[in-house]
């Protein structure tokens, strides 16, 4: 009996194994496949388009913030505009960046080639200089800057050669008896010099020198002498400035930097006018404030500012500019 059941449960439960994997078959599956997916030859995320142009469009707006944040902190001048407003002053002449660093080469091609923008800049400034005293007085210009390096030698020099070639006697006098490197970059060798005339070792006339390609007559500075530079004076140096005049239309004094010692200030008591130059994007707007606050305490007048070395890119355009490339 218990071998008859046993049997008969095993075929029961064997048909109900039958009966549920019929129904298994009977089944449909949740998804099938239609189609096979091509496989992507580029990303879907992220765009590459789209993130370079916005990486585009923020780096140019965090350069444009820095470009204004520079501009508002700089400390340097670099239009006409800028000068006028901070100073008072008025600017006569912007002169325009010199490739060349050869002085002689820059003042001796006034010459050949005065109609370029730097010509007729200084043809400016000359002309602007002289009628402020009238066409056939006589006067003495200073060329003054705050600190060394801003190009108040060469401005001083070629205004010297603008004078010349409009038929002027024209007398330069180094006046740096400390650090002057008009000499060297002239390549002068006189005899005498102005630390000799000031400490009475030769007559005013046996130490000045005539440079025969400029024409310009100089009274230069070879011996750096403190010695010499202490004994400058006002009341020394006008009857010098009234001998002078007596035989030279024109006579440019090239001035010591203003705020490195007190002998520019001295030359400046005896100038009929004085000419700042400032070097662009270079000198510091503080510097220049203090160069003509040292002048206005004690009674001096500017005729005027020359920005130097302008990037012809960031001034604005003018008639020099215009006429210089219309004379190349």
């Amino acid at each position: 009996l218990e071998a008859a059941a046993a049997r008969q449960y095993y075929e029961t439960l064997l048909a109900r194994l039958s009966t549920a994997t019929g129904q298994d078959k009977l089944q449909l599956p949740e998804a099938r496949v239609i189609d096979r997916a091509p496989v992507p030859e580029a990303p879907s995320a992220p765009r590459p388009k789209l993130l370079g142009a916005f990486g585009g469009l923020l780096g140019l707006t965090v350069a444009i913030i820095v470009a204004v944040i520079m501009e508002m902190t700089r400390s340097s001048f670099r239009t006409r505009r800028e000068i006028e407003a901070q100073t008072g002053h008025r600017v006569l002449a912007t002169l325009p960046r010199m490739r060349r660093h050869d002085m002689r080469r820059i003042v001796s091609g006034l010459r050949g080639r005065s109609n370029t923008v730097f010509g007729e800049r200084m043809r400016q400034l000359k002309t602007v200089l002289l009628m402020r005293r009238g066409r056939y007085d006589k006067q003495v210009i200073m060329v003054a800057s705050s600190r060394p390096g801003e190009g108040k030698s060469t401005v001083a020099m070629a205004l010297a050669e603008m004078a010349v070639l409009a038929g002027k006697e024209v007398v330069v006098v180094d006046g740096d008896l400390r650090c002057s490197s008009l000499v060297k970059n002239f390549g002068w060798t006189p005899e005498h010099d102005f630390a000799d005339f000031v400490l009475e070792r030769c007559a005013l006339d046996e130490a000045i020198l005539t440079d025969a390609e400029l024409g310009i007559n100089v009274l230069p500075t070879a011996n750096h002498s403190v010695a010499a530079a202490d004994e400058l004076s006002a009341d020394w140096l006008a009857p010098m400035m009234d001998e002078l005049k007596a035989v030279y239309d024109v006579v440019i004094i090239d001035s010591p930097p203003l705020l490195e010692v007190a002998d520019g200030l001295v030359l400046a008591r005896v100038a009929d006018s004085i000419v700042y130059v400032v070097r662009w994007d270079k000198t510091p707007r503080q510097a220049v404030a203090e160069g003509l606050e040292a002048l206005a305490a004690m009674r001096l007048g500017v005729a005027g500012i020359v920005l130097n070395q302008a990037d012809p890119r960031y001034t604005e355009n003018s008639y020099g500019e215009a006429y210089g490339a219309y004379a190349k």
